[in-house]
């Protein structure tokens, strides 16, 4: 009867805890999405910022541009640096790696020469390291990792949190998350011996959810490989962005820059000031153009240009007609 008794009372209890876990995930998943959430609700924004790479010993500004998708990203000029361009549109990356440069390169944005290009979806700033193209909410918060996961109230830096911790063999992912702000406070991985701690401060309210600073720290086996801190100087929420802002026609390119394009491993044509065209041209479109405006500018232009015709016109005739009376002039001589 008491082995009744005790199988009975192991079930239930074996059966409670389940739940207790059961509920635990659910809870550290919505706990998750919600910080996906509050920043997938901004799919058109402009971000500036500063960061400092203490690992390098410098400091680069940049600009995110972002909008459905779409993402533009400069590195400005900074003394030596002469700063870079890049573009993801329509599944394929475009690179300049130089401000001054004169040729653009295309990859495809899956291939391994886009996979060093750093330009990303700024929405993610905070949540990982080591932002790229190839990252998206959902692998940087780990939602579809299949990580077993778990979640239990503490305290960080005075404040009541959850702590979202995900494991997976010998790896943990901690996250420290404020609610109902859903704002992602500290990020810890532990993996072997890497360890990265993330750090976000949200002191300007106009940036929320995005945080205000951003310190990122990459060790491995207690070496610091990565040491950085983003500030971000500015960020507007926007409803779009001119037309040309995600093409190569942002790239101030100059006449006949050589587009390489790496689908086809091969020239891909030469830009003309407006378009891509097979072969170089003399005139951009955009000179002829000037020149047209500059011709038509005059309110007497067609009297001018009819001017000069008559008196092109004139100086031909007269030419013809001083020949004339030469060659007439030579045979009198002659015959003389």
């Amino acid at each position: 009867m008491r082995l009744t008794y005790l199988i009975i009372f192991g079930s239930l209890l074996l059966s409670r805890i389940d739940s207790l876990a059961i509920s635990s995930e659910s809870q550290g998943i919505a706990l998750l999405q919600g910080i996906a959430n509050e920043r997938l609700k901004y799919d058109c924004l402009e971000i500036r910022y500063d960061e400092l790479r203490r690992e390098e010993g410098t400091s680069v500004a940049q600009v995110i541009k972002f909008d459905h998708g779409n993402i533009r990203k400069e590195h400005l000029p900074n003394g030596t640096f002469q700063g870079t361009l890049s573009l993801y549109a329509s599944d394929t990356v475009y690179m300049k790696t130089t401000h001054d440069s004169t040729s653009v390169e295309l990859v495809p944005f899956d291939s391994s020469l886009a996979s060093g290009v750093d330009i990303y979806d700024p929405r993610l700033l905070g949540l990982t390291d080591t932002p790229s193209l190839q990252m998206s909410m959902d692998t940087c918060l780990g939602l579809s990792s299949g990580r077993n996961i778990s979640v239990k109230q503490t305290v960080l830096d005075g404040k009541n949190v959850f702590l979202v911790t995900e494991k997976l063999n010998e790896a943990t992912w901690e996250y420290y998350v404020e609610e109902p702000s859903f704002r992602l406070l500290k990020k810890i991985v532990r993996d072997g011996i890497i360890c990265i701690q993330i750090d976000n401060e949200y002191s300007n309210p106009d940036l929320v959810p995005f945080p205000t600073r951003v310190n990122i720290l990459r060790k491995e086996r207690d070496k610091i490989r990565l040491d950085r801190t983003i500030t971000v100087t500015n960020l507007e929420k926007r409803k779009s962005f001119p037309a040309n802002t995600f093409t190569l026609g942002s790239f101030g390119l100059p006449l006949n820059a050589v587009i390489t394009d790496y689908h086809i491993d091969r020239v891909a044509g030469y830009w003309d000031g407006e378009k891509l065209v097979g072969n170089p041209v003399r005139m951009s479109i955009q000179e002829q153009r000037k020149l047209e405006k500059k011709l038509n500018a005059h309110p007497f232009s067609d009297v001018l240009r009819w001017c000069m015709m008559i008196l092109g016109a004139c100086c031909v005739f007269f030419a013809i007609t001083v020949k004339i009376r030469r060659q007439l002039h030579n045979r009198e001589s002659i015959y003389k």
